[in-house]
């Protein structure tokens, strides 16, 4: 609570300079649990600037659960009910993972709801140097691919995956 107090004083141009202060010691090596608490008061801070809506102890309580997960483990699942934020989660949740150089695909269960929230969430995601896009077309380009953060749905994901083979078999 208290990091997130002293980041609220800078406005939006200090949660920025933290996060690439935070980006670029992520590619020199691990970072300390509290720097990442600091990246999770400014993904929580970021979304209310940016949508003025301040997220609720339960969202970060999911982004904790889904971020304190075991290290053999590569994907995420939670159950959030209906209402409850899931998109907001998400959206702190790959702003995260992206500040500290991942690339993050986050799975819908609709174009619509994958549309949607790309378009939603892409000013916030830019607002810290990060490219989104979204593969929702049934013949995605290489333009569709461009970004850190990609949204899509399965069926989106799993064809790209078998275009991408097809193409490069011989």
């Amino acid at each position: 609570f208290a990091i997130g107090q002293e980041l609220n004083k800078g406005g939006l141009k200090l949660l920025q300079t933290e996060a690439a202060r935070i980006r670029e010691k992520s590619k020199k090596g691990t970072l300390s649990e509290g720097e990442r608490l600091i990246l999770i008061a400014i993904a929580r801070e970021a979304i209310r600037i940016h949508f003025d809506i301040y997220p609720y102890n339960t969202q970060v309580l999911t982004l904790l659960g889904m971020l304190n997960y075991p290290k053999h483990l590569k994907g995420r699942i939670a159950q959030v009910r209906t209402g409850e934020g899931k998109s907001t989660i998400i959206a702190m949740f790959a702003l995260y993972h992206a500040c500290l150089g991942h690339c993050v695909d986050v799975v819908s269960s609709s174009r619509y709801l994958a549309q949607r929230d790309h378009d939603k969430y892409q000013e916030f995601f830019k607002n810290f140097g990060i490219p989104s896009s979204h593969i929702c077309t049934d013949i995605p380009t290489e333009e569709n691919f461009i970004g850190q953060v990609i949204f899509g749905t399965n069926f989106d994901f799993e064809f790209s995956i078998l275009r991408d083979y097809l193409s490069d078999t011989p």
